[in-house]
């Protein structure tokens, strides 16, 4: 269905008897990468397809100034390995972090992605209360 061009959102509700909340949506992402999906788009699927699903793209899907800092940080690269959206160290919901892993996480000494950074002479957004 995705080659043939079909919106695809994913998530779950979870609650399945033996498919538990932890790793229901990493399962559910894992079953999508063995169909053959590839891992961008169903990343695409978790976030900005599913915010446009809901009617929330002002507000959620993508990291951008004044939507709602709500993201985690996961052990591993999910676009090499999907499973990887399973292994969660930081959840950050509207900027404010609930969930940080016991052990430290060491930044790569890689510079980050020139599309992630501000433009020249521009400081980073706040983010959105």
């Amino acid at each position: 269905m995705d080659q043939l061009g079909a919106l695809i959102g994913i998530g779950t509700d979870n609650g399945v008897p033996m498919n538990f909340h932890t790793d229901a949506l990493w399962r559910l992402c894992k079953l999508y990468s063995d169909m053959g999906m590839p891992n961008e788009r169903i990343i695409q699927s978790l976030t900005s397809v599913g915010a446009g699903i809901l009617g929330k793209s002002d507000q959620l899907g993508s990291i951008q100034a004044g939507k709602l800092a709500d993201i985690i940080v996961v052990e591993g690269n999910p676009l090499e390995e999907i499973s990887a959206i399973g292994r969660v160290l930081v959840v950050m919901k509207n900027g404010v972090i609930y969930k940080q892993a016991a052990r430290a996480i060491t930044p790569s000494p890689r510079r980050p992605s020139p599309a992630l950074e501000s433009p020249p002479g521009q400081t980073p957004p706040d983010r959105r209360h």
